[in-house]
């Protein structure tokens, strides 16, 4: 039939309200011919064959088509038309307010200008796949505005594989089954204002994947009762504000993979499920503030251009679920403010370029549906992580296992105010292996459970203020508060108070060993400040150290003292003694400066029992330090060992020390401050120098003490060796007093060199375990010469020796007892009773008198025999002979050599 055959249709009264209004670009308004809550009827097929042009005689106005207060029944379908009946290239637009669609609207590759509804109430069909559709968007191309307002969509609104050209924007309406874009694109922004989606379907509320906005993808005051997928969506940036993402789901929120120019913001938010960010790439911030996220917020993989910013939230877990975590981002800056973290979190191989800070943030507070049970812990794991900047905690809260493990940060690792709880059988902070590039610090920190950090690479490393816990004994090692062994500081290590002056900036209080052996610092190390204890006294095999610095190698000075030391300075204001209770343990450790012991108090761990070389006395001072204060067993020091004002309560173990000089006050000081008789131990200590200067500290003077009694004052210094300062055979060794003599004899003061030799020979024959034969010698060689070391006292003892014999001998001659050997023969010499007696005693020389006169029997008185004569004769010759002997080697110094 032909155009011209067509019969003219008959319009209803409503039609033709609508198709005067629609000529004149004017709205068809119904709102007040509804009767009784009806709105007037118009079908659905009128509808699109209107919007098709399919009336001949109809032309619509370029404003399109606009209809007020209606109820359309049947489904309104346009067929997939991109163009109109009277071959225009694209369908006008069209407005539907305060309207009833009874069955869905069908838009499907539809093109037309703009879709507006406004107070709209649409039903749904149900397609071939049992889905039940309100608005079928699917791959239409909308050269407009794509607007909602106040609308309610039984079925789900989809415009998957869209093209709008302009904005899309829902405001305040219900989207009861979802609403999708799956793979469309926005030109402009895509708004949600005032919504709720999903209340009724178990799909999506919302499905933007591979889909294109050109503008802002903005969620605002609305309810998504079921996730909300965006994987994969390109868009310049996103904000989420006031939104309730609710419902039984692991994730509420994805963007997984996302492509976004600017900023993603997250702002006064809930969420039952997780917010998936992973592998995003986002070329602004990822801000998260004033939200819930109560199954995780993933950033995993993601890169970041400006940072993540995550403020005031709550982000929740559990045992098989992350609360937060940023695995292998990659990211500028990372800041965490008043956030609580109830649940696992992890920075695990994260990278940054610029600086990360935690403030006031709770890690793992735990929520009473996420109780782990009794033996379960929440985890924070940093293992791997990389920042080129600093990493600071401000005012956090560890109720976690705290893994950072192998980080590197470049600058600045700084924990201050923090609060670490117990955890059970693990260390509150794990840093084995990390590399800081500058400063890491503790401030005024409570840890629960004890620092790990051995091989711990930094330029400086300090302990300001805090209270430390052990750690749990779990494989037979004693507990300990800082376990750093095998750590690398380039410049210096320090325990003291904050310097900051405030109230609360106290001492470092550690229950446990702090361990730092075999660690290297490059400059200086300082415990001040510190007060320091074991743990249970009551636990078998308990070891003494408290601090365990062996093996370590210090390039400049070790200060058991205030920053600045000066012997007789005030009270530091910003320093506090150290109190030690334990055994300080140098152990082969190599100081390139100087030890110095100052205001500090060491009082040893358990009871004080001096070693008698029997093992089980040396292995509790050796091994387990049992009883000792400080041990420095094998230590090189290359500068000096300066003792200042200390209290020590314990052994001083110096056994094969080395030490540039010793600086004691003249060896008044050990007294002075608490070392006991018998509790300093110096056997195979070596030091090229000593002091000579006793101070009264009490008055604070210092004299300057003469050469004549160093000697003395140093004798009785060591006699500190030995309880009650008496030695005995257990514990008097010669080294001591052989290296004391070295000194003196370098300094030139010969006579102290030969007063200490000759107190170690007497001590030796007293205490030497020498034979009866050997003792004898010695007390002899001690009489006559004082071992060699006191000619002119073998000289004495000679002319005396020899003055007795010429006394003898000028007896006799005056009883004429003396008379030729030889009848016949004529006398070589005449008598000399000085003669005689030098002749008698020294027989490897001949005067000719011994040999050329006798003693006449006959002469002698009658109580004197002749027997006892000669007896007496043979007792001079010989104790001459040894006489004379010990005066040659005396003064030849050959007994003195061969001592």
């Amino acid at each position: 039939m032909s155009e011209k055959d067509e019969k003219p249709r008959s319009f209803t009264k409503v039609e033709r309200k609508i198709l005067e209004a629609v000529k004149n670009g004017e709205a068809a308004d119904f709102t007040a011919d509804a009767n009784d809550g009806e709105k007037p009827v118009v079908s659905a097929k009128f509808l699109a064959d209107l919007w098709l042009e399919r009336f001949t005689n109809v032309d619509i106005h370029p404003l399109g088509i606009e209809i007020k207060g209606l109820k359309v029944e049947g489904q309104l379908t346009l067929g997939g038309a991109r163009q109109s009946a009277k071959g225009k290239q694209c369908l006008l637009g069209f407005h539907a307010e305060n309207c009833e669609f009874i069955s869905a609207i069908s838009l499907q590759n539809v093109r037309c200008e703009s879709i507006y509804l406004t107070d709209c109430q649409i039903g749904l069909f149900a397609n071939d796949d049992g889905i039940e559709i309100s608005i079928d968007g699917s791959g239409a191309t909308i050269d407009g505005q794509l607007s909602l307002t106040r609308c309610t969509a039984t079925g789900v609104v989809t415009f998957d594989a869209s093209e709008i050209g302009g904005k899309a924007d829902f405001e305040d309406c219900q989207f009861c089954q979802g609403l999708s874009f799956w793979g469309a694109t926005v030109r402009n922004h895509f708004r949600i204002g005032r919504s709720t989606a999903g209340i009724e379907f178990n799909g999506h509320s919302l499905s933007l994947p591979n889909a294109k906005i050109g503008g802002q993808v903005v969620l605002t005051d609305s309810r998504f009762a079921a996730p909300v997928y965006a994987a994969n969506l390109v868009s310049p940036e996103i904000f989420v504000d006031r939104c309730r993402f609710s419902g039984d789901h692991a994730v509420s929120l994805s963007f997984a993979h996302a492509r976004i120019g600017g900023n993603l913001v997250v702002f006064r938010s809930r969420a039952s499920g997780a917010f998936n960010f992973g592998s995003m790439h986002l070329g602004g911030t990822c801000d998260v503030s004033q939200t819930q996220i109560l199954a995780g917020l993933n950033l995993t993989d993601s890169i970041i251009t400006a940072g993540i910013a995550v403020k005031k939230c709550l982000l929740s877990g559990h045992s098989t679920i992350w609360a937060c975590t940023l695995s292998g981002t990659e990211t500028s800056t990372i800041e965490f403010t008043q956030v609580a973290i109830a649940g696992h979190f992890s920075l695990q191989a994260a990278r940054t370029s610029g600086a990360i800070g935690f403030d006031r943030v709770n890690f793992g507070w735990r929520r009473p549906y996420l109780s782990l049970g009794p033996n379960q812990i929440h985890r924070l794991d940093f293992g791997g992580l990389e920042t080129r900047n600093r990493m600071i905690f401000t005012r956090c809260a560890f109720r976690s296992s705290n893994v950072m493990r192998g980080m590197a940060v470049g600058v600045d690792l700084g924990f201050e105010d923090c609060y670490f709880s117990p955890c059970v059988d693990l260390w509150s902070v794990m840093l084995a292996g990390s590399k800081i590039g500058s400063i890491a610090e503790f401030k005024r920190c409570l840890i629960g459970n004890g620092v790990e950090m051995p091989t711990f690479d930094c330029s400086e490393l300090q302990f300001h203020g805090n209270w430390i816990y052990p750690a749990h004994d779990t494989n037979g090692r004693y507990v300990q508060a800082v376990w750093a062994s095998d750590c690398n500081v380039l410049r210096r290590i320090g325990f003291g108070k904050a310097e900051d002056n405030r109230a609360d900036s106290g001492e470092n209080i550690c229950i446990g060993k702090i361990d730092f052996s075999n660690s290297k610092v490059g400059e200086r190390l300082f415990l001040r400040s510190l007060r320091i204890r074991l743990g249970d006294g009551s636990q078998p095999g308990r070891r003494g150290r408290c601090i365990d610095l062996s093996r370590m190698e210090v390039g400049g000075d070790l200060f058991l003292a205030p920053h600045t030391y000066t012997l007789f300075e005030e009270e530091g204001k910003n320093d506090e003694p150290a109190h030690i209770e334990g055994c300080v343990d140098l152990d082969d450790a190599r100081i390139g400066g100087d030890l110095i012991v100052h205001r500090t108090s060491i009082h040893a761990d358990g009871d004080i029992v001096r070693p008698l070389s029997h093992f089980e006395t040396e292995e509790r001072v050796s091994k387990r330090k049992r009883g000792v204060a400080i041990s420095l067993r094998d230590t090189r020091i290359e500068g000096e060992l300066e003792f200042g004002r200390p209290q020590i309560r314990g052994l001083i173990d110096l056994r094969d020390a080395s030490v540039g000089a010793i600086t004691d006050g003249g060896g008044d000081r050990w007294v002075e401050h608490g070392v006991e008789p018998g509790h300093l131990l110096l056997d195979g200590l070596t030091y090229r120098d000593l002091d000579n200067v006793h101070d009264g500290l009490q008055a604070g003077l210092l004299e300057q003490g003469s050469l004549s009694d160093a000697a003395t004052r140093r004798l009785d210094w060591l006699t500190m060796q030995y309880p009650g300062r008496k030695p005995t055979p257990d514990t008097f060794v010669p080294q001591p007093y052989e290296q004391l003599a070295s000194i003196f004899a370098a300094e030139g003061n010969e006579r102290a060199r030969r007063q200490v030799l000759v107190e170690k020979r007497n001590l030796q024959r007293k205490h030497g375990r020498l034979g009866i034969f050997d003792r004898a010698v010695q007390w002899l060689l001690m009489g006559v010469s004082l071992y060699g070391y006191s000619p002119a006292r073998a000289l004495g003892w000679t002319l005396a020796y020899l003055a007795l014999g010429t006394f003898a001998a000028m007896a006799l001659e005056t009883r004429d007892a003396f008379i030729l050997a030889t009848i016949d023969g004529q006398p070589k010499a005449e008598f000399s009773a000085l003669v005689y007696a030098i002749d008698s005693a020294i027989p490897i020389i001949d005067l000719n008198q011994d040999s050329g006169w006798t003693i006449d029997p006959g002469s002698l008185p009658g109580w004197l025999s002749i027997e006892v004569v000669l007896g007496l004769k043979a007792a001079y010759e010989i104790v001459g002979m040894l006489l004379i002997s010990i005066t040659i080697l005396t003064l030849t110094g050959t007994l003195r050599d061969k001592e």
